[in-house]
């Protein structure tokens, strides 16, 4: 018949078959080469068997992290100090003037943070900096400098 599969009688979970599982599993076989060992099988069966059985998850290999590979290409954020050393050659200074509450910044706002103030209900609002916004960040030309450094090789 078009489109039917037949069940394999393989593809059951007997103990033989769960023992073989365990033990290639334990040897750090792939979900795919068990599944292939076993026969009947599918690397997703494979990988549910063992999660039900509980054993032990593998862990990613760390340098093959797609998020962490790309962490280190990108700039990195850095907190803001207590008290910030100079900025390094520049002259630029901290925009003056009154914080921006939160319900009250628009897309032409710095969006650091500079501390927190309360609304008429009493809820926590972060206050923004009082400088524009600058052409290429979040942040106005002083807060860009001082957040973000290139990252070093």
């Amino acid at each position: 018949m078009i489109g039917t599969t037949e069940k394999s009688t393989a593809s059951t979970w007997t103990d033989d078959r769960v023992e073989l599982l365990k033990q290639l599993w334990r040897t750090g076989g792939s979900a795919s080469q068990i599944a292939q060992e076993l026969g009947g099988v599918t690397r997703n069966s494979v990988i549910g068997k063992a999660h039900r059985l509980g054993l032990e998850g593998r862990k990613q290999n760390p340098s093959r992290n797609p998020l962490l590979i790309l962490a280190k290409k990108a700039r990195i954020m850095v907190t803001k100090p207590d008290n910030p050393a100079p900025l390094p050659s520049t002259t630029l200074t901290q925009p003056s003037g009154e914080l921006v509450p939160f319900m009250k910044a628009n897309s032409t706002t710095c969006r650091s943070v500079e501390g927190y103030g309360e609304d008429s209900q009493g809820r926590a609002l972060a206050m923004f900096c009082p400088g524009p916004k600058g052409s290429e960040a979040s942040f106005c030309d002083y807060h860009q400098a001082l957040y973000y450094q290139k990252a070093s090789r």
